[in-house]
């Protein structure tokens, strides 16, 4: 009996690690990543085999090592993209080199070549790559990496949804009314066909096929950064033919960090549209309040972290809406009808044929569901009444 328990017990444990195993491994996967790449020579152009390679992160204590090859080329792949990174060059009879301040964006390998001068290693050089691009010789993609600057400075309405970011590249079809096919298609492909990506997890919304629409929002404030390519995507993008968004969202640092933000749009700032004023109508009220925070930092400093975000939207902005109303006669319980006289048909009118248009009058029940269950025109604000019909067809006998 103690047999037969331990053994279901050590299946059961065995299932769990395998379990346990494949979901991180498929996260792992579905990751988004960066990476960097490049060649070291000396001053005369010469490449250098055996430079001792570093790159590494003060922020989030990341650290890895690569050694030149043959051809002088070395190479860091799946880094998590960031951009305080430090890459450091250092070979027997040459200066140290070093990098600060490397930006790598997500789903982009960056190119940063090195040049070592002669001299002892103990001696130093250092170079601040901040705001420095690089070319993208890895592969013929056409995009951009927004950066986190970018995106928190960037303005956007409603700001629940970095997608929308991709509406500012080239080559996307985006100022033209959402309701039209053509809004968010990029480069001739249908609006329904871009993968958007959050963490490099498939996030399209597939019920609506609608651009820049995701089932898993991104608040912009909690946006590390986004990368958008419009043409030339590789194989490593999926499925769509049209544009691909990758998103990276934030994460703890060794060092607490933390946001607060207040976006208002106000009434007294807007303008009234033309028809509006043509009719005297005042403007409709907009208050909008877009609120949220974020705080992130270490559980375990260089191994584990932490991030929050929180988003509220507080929104006021009620619409005007155009209905048809009865006219004063049918109000008064009046009401004309096509008679069947001889050449009368559905389309005479009182103004073209009057003899074939009849008149009841003192439609007692008629004026009382005019008055009770439908508006009549405002004075001053003809066109923009409501009206309810709750009745049938047999609504007005007569």
């Amino acid at each position: 009996m103690t047999v037969q328990t331990t053994f279901r017990n050590g299946r059961v444990l065995l299932l769990v690690a395998v379990f346990a195993l494949s979901f991180a491994s498929q996260r792992a996967a579905a990751q988004a990543t960066s990476g960097v790449t490049g060649v070291v020579t000396d001053q005369s152009g010469g490449v250098i085999a055996g430079s001792q390679v570093e790159l590494n992160n003060a922020k989030t204590g990341f650290d890895a090592t690569a050694v030149t090859n043959s051809e002088g080329i070395y190479q860091f792949l799946l880094v998590p993209p960031d951009s305080s990174y430090t890459l450091t060059f250092t070979k027997e009879n040459f200066r140290t080199l070093t990098l600060n301040s490397i930006s790598l964006g997500v789903g982009v390998t960056e190119t940063k070549d090195a040049q070592l001068p002669v001299g002892s290693s103990q001696q130093k050089v250092e170079v601040v790559a901040e705001g420095q691009g690089s070319l993208n010789t890895t592969d013929a993609s056409i995009g951009q990496v927004i950066s986190n600057r970018q995106v928190a400075d960037l303005p956007i309405e409603i700001r629940n949804n970095a997608a929308v970011l991709l509406a500012l590249q080239p080559g996307v079809q985006s100022d033209s009314n959402a309701s039209d096919a053509q809004y968010g298609s990029v480069t001739g492909a249908r609006a329904d066909q871009q993968t958007i990506t959050l963490d490099g997890l498939d996030v399209v919304d597939e019920t609506i096929g609608q651009a820049f629409t995701t089932v898993g929002r991104a608040a912009v404030d909690s946006v590390q950064e986004v990368r958008t390519i419009v043409g030339n995507g590789d194989s490593s993008f999926g499925r769509s033919s049209s544009a691909q968004v990758d998103i990276v969202t934030k994460g703890g640092t060794n060092n607490f960090h933390g946001t607060l933000s207040e976006y208002n749009r106000n009434t007294a700032f807007e303008a009234n549209n033309y028809f509006n004023n043509l009719n005297g109508v005042p403007r409709s009220p907009l208050v909008r309040n877009q609120f949220g925070g974020n705080v992130g930092g270490p559980i375990k400093k260089d191994r584990l972290f932490f991030f929050f975000d929180y988003e509220g939207l507080r929104l006021s902005n009620p619409e005007q809406t155009i209905q048809n109303v009865p006219v004063a006669a049918v109000r008064a319980g009046g009401l004309n009808y096509i008679n069947s006289g001889a050449g009368c048909t559905s389309s005479s009118r009182l103004n073209t044929q009057p003899s074939c248009i009849s008149t009841r009058t003192h439609l007692d029940h008629l004026q009382h569901v005019s008055k009770q269950y439908f508006r009549g025109p405002h004075p001053q604000r003809t066109g923009f009444s409501f009206s309810v019909c709750p009745y049938g067809p047999d609504a007005f006998p007569i």
